[in-house]
Formats: C-alpha cells, structure tokens, sequence
C-alpha cells in the first residue's frame, strides 16, 4: 500500500456550489433562524477545511434574510451568493438578493427547464439583470451534465456542474468526491 502524495497546502481552497431550495422557508416562515443556522454550520464546517462556499440561493431565503445581515457576512467571510431560480422568478430573485445586501454575479436559470427554444432567451434575460457567470447545464432532461468547458453565449460566460443531481457531493480539485453519493 503506496502513501498518498502530500496536499500541496498553497493551493487557493476549493470552491464548491450549493444549491439552496427555500421550500421550508417559503411554507415555513417561521422556521427561518433555523433553516440559517444550518446554513451558516454547513459555511463554518467549510471554513475549518479552507473551503468556500458558492450558494445558490432562490427568493424566499433572500427575502427571509433582508433585515438580519446574514448574507453579507457570507460573503465577508469569502463565500459567493448568486441566484438559484430555474426560470421561475428571477428578476424576483434578484432583487431579493439585492434588497439583502449581496449584488449576485452568478445564476443557476435552469437552462434544462427552458429547452432548446428558451435557452437563449433565459440567457438574455439574465445578462438583463446584470449577472455575468451561469453555472447550469444544457443537457436534455435526462439530467445528464455536460461538463463542457466555459464558453461565452449572449455575452455570458456559462459553464456547466460536472456532476449529475442524484450524484452530488464535495469534488476536490483532483476529482476526488466527497460525501452525498
């Protein structure tokens, strides 16, 4: 049994993309503080291990943090907020997102949701409302994710996840994975 090679600790922490669905704080309200905490525990654990975070994040949480100064802190500490819409309410999103303090550079849309006939109006859209980065795919609805390199597309730069959903977890640079399988 060979040791494994030493980490090179220099390197910049790895990135990795949560998507936050707000269902519980949409039905919920009340279970805001709650539905927080764990995510602010899911940032901290990150933290320990030199990692950021990129959270996805859709309307209902953006709302539910306006006041408490949350997301800010997120991003204080290093971590990216960008919108998770899927074509239902992103302007509303966005604003959202705004109206908490956080100008969010980066979209899930939900290219698959759109189709191949919506796909550019989506990505019109987007670039609309000031977003510069999608972090979707183009596959069919068979969620298979392309994995393809970035490319620019109605003056975004889009790149796809390189994992499946029913297959997510933490993937280190090497391609490692981590959890969530």
């Amino acid at each position: 049994m060979s040791a494994s090679p030493p980490r090179d600790v220099r390197r910049p922490p790895v990135w990795i993309e949560i998507h936050v669905d707000d269902e519980i704080v949409e039905r919920h309200p009340e279970r805001w503080l709650q539905t927080r905490d764990l995510l602010d525990l899911v940032a901290r654990r990150a933290e320990g291990r030199g990692a950021r975070l990129c959270f996805r994040l859709r309307e209902a949480f953006a709302r539910a943090s306006r006041d408490d100064g949350f997301l800010p802190s997120l991003t204080a500490r290093g971590h990216e907020i960008g919108v998770h819409s899927h074509g239902r309410r992103l302007p509303e999103a966005v604003e959202a997102l705004r109206a908490a303090g956080i100008e969010p550079r980066v979209t899930v849309p939900g290219l698959v949701q759109a189709g191949r006939s919506g796909r550019a109006p989506l990505l019109r859209q987007v670039a609309s409302l000031g977003i510069g980065v999608v972090t979707d795919h183009g596959a069919q609805r068979a969620w298979a994710y392309d994995g393809l390199l970035p490319r620019r597309e109605e003056g975004l730069l889009v790149m796809a996840p390189t994992v499946r959903p029913f297959d997510w977890g933490l993937m280190d640079r090497d391609g490692t994975r981590h959890g969530l399988g």
